[in-house]
C-alpha cells in the first residue's frame, strides 16, 4: 500500500483502510477475540507463581504445579543457549564473500544482544499461548567514533498489547497487525517536534491514564502523564526485494460527548522492512480457523484443573486424620498415664482389661481417592509428555518395551516444539539479516574469525590480514538470493561428556578416511565429505581436507612404487621344470617333492610371497647410498 495523504481531496471513495474510525473498528474486533483466547492467562500466571509469590487460597493452591514442572524441565530442553547461523547464497559466483561476512555479522549480533534472553521469554509466552518478538533498529555509539550507528534490537511484546486480524484463519493471512504503545504524552509531544508527519493537536487531545489496565499491569492510583495508542502495520502484496513493504499506520483516541473517536496521530507512512513485517509469531500447536495459536499450559488446563482438585481434597483429608483413644471414665488416672507416657515405654495398669481401651481414627484418605489422584497424574502425564525419567523418577513401567515406547513418544512432543522454536528464531533473525544487508547505517567489526575464514576461501593472507574488516549493510544484491538455517542441535544444552565424544568420534573417522583419500583419487570425495558433514551438523567437515594436496600426495605415492616394481628378482634357486626335479626315492615315497618353505625359512631361502623382503632391499639401497 503507497503512501496516502489524510488531505488528499481529489479522491472520491478512499481505501478503507485510509479511515482512522475502520482502523479504530479493526483494533476493537481484534482486542475482543484476543480476550477469549487469553482469558486464563493471568490465573495461569498467578498458578505458576504459586503461594510463594502471589495471593493464592487455598482453593487456587496447586499441589501439583504443571506449570513449574514443564518450564523447568521442557522449556530448557527446547533451547537452552544462542543458536549459531549459516547463511549461503544460491548464487555463490556473485555474493558468496558478502553471504558469508553476514553470517559472521549474525553470529556476533547473536552473542552481542544476548539473544538467549529473548528466546527465553518469547518461549515462556508461547507456553502461556503465544509469544511475540518485534524488530526494531536502535541507535548506539560505535566504540571510539563520534558518529553513531545502527543495529537491530529486538522488543518481546506482551501478549495482551498485540492483536491481528480477526476475520483471518491463520496469522499468516492476517491483513492487519498491531501492538499498543504506552509513553509519557510529554515524550512524544517533544518526537512530534523533532520528526515530520506528527499531528501535534492530536497528541494533546489524548487523556492520560486512559487503556492502560488492558495490558496486564497492576492496578495502581499512580498517573504518570502516559497515554496510549497503537501503532498498526499493514501488509500489502509487494514484490520480492521491493523496498516499501506495507504501510506503517499511528493510531490513538480521544473523547467526546459520543464516546472514544480514532484519530491519525500521524500520517501514514511506507514501511521500510521485510514484507513479512516487523512481528515474528512464536506458536506452538496451530488451530483451525483461527490466527491465534494455542499453547501447551492452554491445552492441558483441564486436566491440570482436575488433577489439582482431587489432589487438594486429599490434601484436606489427610490434615483432618485423627488418632484417638476411647477408655473407660472409671479408669481415667489409667488413661492419662497411657496418652503422657512417651514413645516406647511400659505402663503399668492393676487389672489390665484390653476391653477398656480401643484406638479409633477419623478422617483420612481412603485407598481410593488416591488411586483416582495417581489416575489423573497419569493422564496428566501422558498429555503433555513429562514421562517419570524426564521429572526424576527413575522407577520403571510394566516393561522395558512400555518404558522405550513411552520415551519415544515424549520425545516426539519434546520434538516438535523444539522445531517450532527453531522455525521461530529462523523467522526472527531472518528480519535481523534483512535490515543488517539494506540499512547503510548498521556497522560491525567482525574480527580475526572472518580474516581467517577468508583465508581458507582463497584470498591472500596479506590481504585477509592487512586491515580490520567490519560489516556495513547497504546495497550488496537481492536479499533473496541468500539461504539462511539455523544449525541443528545449536541450541541445546550440552555436557562436557557429549562434546568429547563427539570430538573423539570425529577426529578417529577423518584420520581413518584421510589414509584412503591419497590411494582411491577416483572417488569423489568432496562428495563424499559434505554427506558426511550433514549427516554430523558439521558443514566444514569437507575444509578439513585439501583434496589438491591429497591427489598429489598420492601421485608421489604411485611414483615411488614404480621404481620399486621395476627392479628384477633375483634368481630363484628351486626347481622349474618338472624333468628338473629329483628322482623319487624307493626307500621315501614323495621325498623327491618340492615343499613350501616354513614361515622362518622365507627370509633365507629367497621364495615367499613377492615383496617379502622388499623393505630390507630398501634399506639396503638407502645404506648403499649413504
Amino acid at each position: 500500500m503507497a503512501e496516502v495523504s489524510m488531505n488528499d481531496e481529489k479522491r472520491e471513495k478512499p481505501s478503507y483502510w485510509e479511515s482512522p474510525e475502520n482502523i479504530r473498528q479493526e483494533i476493537e474486533a481484534a482486542e475482543k477475540e484476543r480476550d477469549k483466547r487469553i482469558s486464563k492467562l493471568s490465573n495461569m500466571i498467578r498458578l505458576f507463581e504459586g503461594p510463594g509469590r502471589s495471593e493464592v487460597t487455598d482453593d487456587a493452591f496447586l499441589p501439583y504445579n504443571f506449570y513449574y514442572e514443564w518450564m523447568s524441565l521442557v522449556r530448557p530442553q527446547i533451547a537452552f543457549q544462542n543458536p549459531r547461523v549459516r547463511v549461503r547464497s544460491k548464487k555463490p559466483d556473485s555474493n558468496a564473500l558478502q553471504a558469508k561476512a553476514l553470517e559472521y555479522y549474525l553470529n556476533r549480533w547473536l552473542r552481542d544482544t544476548h539473544y538467549i534472553r529473548t528466546i527465553e521469554r518469547a518461549t515462556t509466552h508461547m507456553a502461556f499461548g503465544h509469544g511475540v518478538t518485534m524488530t526494531v533498529l536502535d541507535e548506539y555509539a560505535k566504540g571510539d567514533y563520534d558518529d553513531l550507528v545502527t543495529r537491530p534490537r529486538k522488543i518481546v511484546i506482551d501478549p495482551s498489547q498485540f492483536g491481528m486480524d480477526s476475520l483471518a484463519r491463520s496469522w499468516e493471512e492476517s491483513r492487519i497487525f498491531f501492538h499498543k504503545c504506552v509513553c509519557d504524552k510529554h515524550e512524544l509531544l517533544e518526537r512530534a517536534e523533532e520528526e515530520e508527519g506528527w499531528d501535534k493537536e492530536a497528541i494533546k487531545k489524548m487523556s492520560t491514564g486512559s487503556n492502560l489496565r488492558e495490558i496486564g499491569r497492576p492496578e495502581t492510583s499512580l498517573d504518570r502523564g502516559e497515554v496510549c495508542y497503537w501503532e498498526v502495520w499493514i501488509p500489502d502484496d509487494s514484490p520480492e526485494d521491493s523496498k516499501e513493504n506495507g504501510t506503517l499506520l499511528c493510531i490513538g483516541n480521544y473523547a467526546t460527548s459520543d464516546g472514544q473517536k480514532a484519530m491519525f496521530l500521524r500520517e501514514p507512512r511506507p514501511y521500510y522492512g521485510p514484507r513479512w513485517g516487523p512481528y515474528t509469531i512464536w506458536d506452538a500447536y496451530y488451530v483451525p480457523r483461527s490466527p491465534w495459536p494455542m499453547g501447551p499450559f492452554q491445552a492441558m488446563d483441564g486436566m491440570v484443573r482436575a488433577l489439582n482438585a482431587q489432589a487438594r481434597v486429599n490434601l484436606r483429608r489427610a490434615r483432618g486424620r485423627k488418632d484417638l483413644m476411647l477408655f473407660d471414665e472409671s479408669d481415667t488416672k489409667d488413661a492419662e498415664k497411657i496418652l503422657n507416657a512417651p514413645d516406647g515405654a511400659g505402663i503399668g495398669i492393676s487389672q489390665f482389661e484390653g476391653s477398656k481401651f480401643e484406638k479409633v481414627q477419623i478422617g483420612g484418605v481412603n485407598e481410593d481417592e488416591l488411586t483416582y489422584e495417581r489416575w489423573l497424574d497419569g493422564l496428566l502425564k501422558r498429555g503433555s509428555g513429562l514421562s517419570d525419567a524426564e521429572l526424576g523418577n527413575t522407577g520403571g513401567g510394566a516393561s522395558a518395551t512400555a518404558d522405550a515406547i513411552a520415551a519415544r513418544g515424549s520425545a516426539a512432543r519434546l520434538s516438535f516444539l523444539e522445531q517450532k522454536v527453531y522455525d521461530a528464531v529462523q523467522r526472527d533473525l531472518k528480519t535481523v539479516a534483512y535490515f543488517a544487508w539494506r540499512e547503510e547505517s548498521v556497522v560491525q567489526p567482525l574480527g580475526q574469525e572472518f580474516q581467517r575464514e577468508l583465508v581458507n576461501m582463497g584470498v591472500p593472507a596479506e590481504l585477509a590480514y592487512a586491515i580490520p574488516l567490519e560489516w556495513k549493510g547497504g546495497e550488496k544484491g537481492s536479499f533473496d538470493e541468500l539461504e539462511m538455517e539455523i544449525e541443528p542441535y545449536s541450541m541445546r544444552r550440552t555436557d562436557e561428556g557429549s562434546e568429547q565424544a563427539k570430538t573423539l568420534q570425529f577426529f578417529q573417522l577423518m584420520t581413518n578416511v584421510a589414509q584412503l583419500i591419497p590411494s582411491t583419487p577416483w572417488m569423489d570425495w568432496n562428495k563424499m565429505l559434505n554427506m558426511l558433514g550433514e549427516r554430523f551438523y558439521m558443514p566444514e567437515l569437507g575444509e578439513t581436507v585439501d583434496l589438491d594436496l591429497a591427489a598429489q600426495v598420492g601421485a608421489m605415492m604411485m611414483q615411488q612404487q614404480q621404481p620399486m616394481a621395476a627392479q628384477p628378482r633375483p634368481m630363484q634357486s628351486g626347481p622349474r621344470m618338472s624333468g628338473d626335479l629329483p628322482k623319487p626315492s624307493s626307500t621315501t615315497p614323495g621325498s623327491g617333492l618340492s615343499r613350501l618353505p616354513k614361515p622362518s625359512e622365507l627370509g633365507t631361502t629367497g621364495g615367499g610371497l613377492p615383496g617379502q623382503n622388499a623393505g630390507a632391499k630398501v634399506g639396503a639401497a638407502a645404506r648403499g647410498m649413504a
